[in-house]
């Protein structure tokens, strides 16, 4: 009857600590969402908006030529 006992209250202590280790999961899924959310925000410029540098063209006016690798949009 005693090993019952403390089987049961065994098993009652294991679930309780699962149940706590999935709200501390939870609540740890909220904050890398979020992270997740601001770096993809700021890597997003990188590849939806190229930069460029734009150089004015020696020969024409109003004419500019856009070269990989500086910080203006074309």
């Amino acid at each position: 009857m005693k090993k019952k006992i403390l089987g049961g209250a065994l098993v009652l202590a294991i679930a309780a600590v699962a149940a706590f280790n999935v709200n501390l999961s939870s609540q740890n899924s909220d904050m890398s969402s979020l992270t997740l959310a601001n770096v993809e925000a700021l890597a997003g410029g990188e590849y939806d908006q190229p930069i460029w540098r734009v150089e004015p063209s020696p020969s024409q006016s109003n004419v500019y030529f856009c070269f990989h690798g500086g910080c203006e949009k074309c």
